[in-house]
This record gives C-alpha cells, sequence and structure tokens, in this order.
C-alpha cells in the first residue's frame, strides 16, 4: 500500500486531467437562454461547498430538477469542468444542480456523501426561490460520481442503510438516476485498498472494519431504488460494471435501461463519452437519457 501511494502523484495527474478537460470545451460559452447562477455555498468547507444551477430563461412554469454528481476517481473534478453538460442537459428543460464536494486524499469516506447529504438540505430549505418542481427529481453521475449517486440515492430510498449514517437527509423522493459510465460495487473497491491508489486515497486504511455494513451498498438496494438509466461506451474501460449493474436491478424490482453507445474502435464511445457536448453519440446518449427520466414523472 505505501508503495502504490507513493507512487501516484494526484497533483500531476489533476493537472493532466484538467489540461485534457480543458482542450475538450476550449471555446464553449454560455447559451445566452440558460441562466446561470455561480457559487452558490451550500455548507462550512469553502470552494468544495459550493454549486451552480442553471435553468432556461424561458421558464413558464415549475421544471424538473437533475443534480449533477461529477466523477474524477474520488480525487479529481468540480463544478466547472462539468459546467457545460450540465447546461446543455438544462437546455433540454431542466433545473440542473451542479456542485463541488470534498475530494481525496485530503478528504475521506464519507466526506462527499456528507457533503451531498448538506447540499440537498439546503436546496430543500431554499424551496420557493427557483421554479423547482419537487414532484420530478432525477440525478446524474459518472465514473467514481456514479458510484457516488447510486449510493446517495440508496440512501434517499431506504430509511434502514440511512440508519447507518450520522447525517440527516430531507424528505425528498428521486425518480430516477443516471448512472453513467460507472462502478457500483463500493463493497469490491474496499477489497482493493492498499492495491489501488486511488480506492486507498478515499477509503482509507482497513474501510471493512472501520465502516460495515455501509460499503454493502448493493445489499440494501430494494425495490424502492429510483429508477435508472444506465449508460456506458463500447470504449469505456468501465463498460463491464453497466450489465451486472442492470442485472441486479432487475433482479431486485427496480425498473431500469442498460445501453452500450458506440462501436469498439470508433474513437468517440471512451470513458465519459456523454460529456463531451460536441460528441454527436454523447448528445444522443444525454438525449435518451432525459427521454428516460421524463417517462418516470
Amino acid at each position: 500500500m505505501e508503495a502504490d501511494m507513493e507512487t501516484f502523484d494526484f497533483e500531476k495527474t489533476r493537472a493532466e486531467w484538467l489540461a485534457g478537460d480543458t482542450r475538450r470545451d476550449a471555446g464553449l460559452r454560455t447559451p445566452e437562454d440558460i441562466k446561470r447562477l455561480d457559487d452558490l455555498s451550500y455548507g462550512s468547507h469553502g470552494r468544495f461547498n459550493q454549486l451552480d444551477i442553471y435553468y432556461p430563461r424561458a421558464t413558464a412554469g415549475l421544471l424538473p430538477v437533475i443534480l449533477n454528481v461529477h466523477g474524477g476517481g474520488y480525487f479529481y473534478g468540480s463544478k466547472e469542468i462539468y459546467q457545460y453538460y450540465c447546461m446543455d442537459l438544462a437546455r433540454r428543460g431542466f433545473l440542473v444542480v451542479n456542485g463541488n464536494y470534498r475530494l481525496a486524499p485530503e478528504a475521506r469516506y464519507p466526506a462527499p456523501l456528507e457533503d451531498f447529504a448538506a447540499m440537498l438540505n439546503w436546496f430543500w430549505q431554499q424551496r420557493g426561490q427557483w421554479p423547482v418542481d419537487w414532484s420530478r427529481l432525477y440525478a446524474v453521475g459518472d465514473s467514481a460520481g456514479g458510484q457516488l449517486v447510486s449510493q446517495l440515492m440508496l440512501l434517499l430510498a431506504n430509511p434502514e442503510y440511512a440508519a447507518l449514517f450520522r447525517f440527516q437527509l430531507p424528505p425528498l423522493r428521486f425518480k430516477a438516476v443516471g448512472l453513467n459510465c460507472g462502478m457500483y460495487d463500493l463493497a469490491a473497491l474496499a477489497r482493493q485498498v492498499g492495491e489501488n491508489a486511488l480506492y486507498t486515497a478515499y477509503l482509507g486504511p482497513e474501510p471493512e472494519s472501520r465502516f460495515g455494513r455501509q460499503l454493502e451498498v448493493l445489499a440494501y438496494i430494494d425495490e424502492r431504488y429510483p429508477a435508472a438509466s444506465i449508460i456506458t461506451g463500447a470504449e469505456d474501460f468501465l463498460s463491464g460494471n453497466a450489465r451486472p449493474m442492470g442485472d441486479l436491478l432487475t433482479a431486485r424490482g427496480v425498473d431500469n435501461q442498460v445501453t452500450v453507445y458506440g462501436k469498439p474502435g470508433q474513437g468517440n464511445c471512451g470513458h465519459v463519452f456523454h460529456v463531451d457536448i460536441r460528441n454527436p453519440l454523447g448528445r444522443q446518449c444525454n438525449d435518451e437519457q432525459c427521454a428516460f427520466f421524463l417517462r418516470h414523472a
């Protein structure tokens, strides 16, 4: 474990990934038809507890909501990196909440879950300020954010699981979730601590003995879990997680749809391909996922 952690350069990798994401979005601007509210504080951890809200300017009534949980291996990512993807979702007729959360190795599990609990409590307390249809709540998350949003949805859907945690959640019910290019078996990640630098940085030493049943996310999923649109790309290195998650949800009585986009060698269907709003395949994916959400009103 020590050698693994010593050889992984978090700051260098953050800089390299940021350079790639910056190139992806170069030249993009806030659409004129989108109203955006930036850097709203929802907690006590500075920039890590800030969120943005985006929604169409021409809003005649209440809007369905999408909560975005960004990816980044638990140690990287920000709302700024996801702003154009989230505003593109908003243009499809949603109010989108795009927030930061604390990152590893500076903050470890369950810090992101604590932050999202604080974010949802803050958002619930602000009700009436924005055109929100509270009966139509949805969420998306990709990569590590896919794992986080899958666990967050369980916390909201299953009181028995939520009782394992110290923080409180607002009385919100999400109708559907987008699990995108993700990994969902937290217990399996915990078993890789000491071998995988990212999981070690996030979960810390001996997570099974420290967190126990909190790690058994998949075991607690039942028919109360929200409907799930599970997407991946044919060239996504985490694509092998999609169908097993769909099979598990089906076995537990949860409506779900698994879609694998593209073909090997196509070049536009790799990890988190859908975040690139210039990618036609990504746009197709986002159109279809939003349509899935609206079918679950």
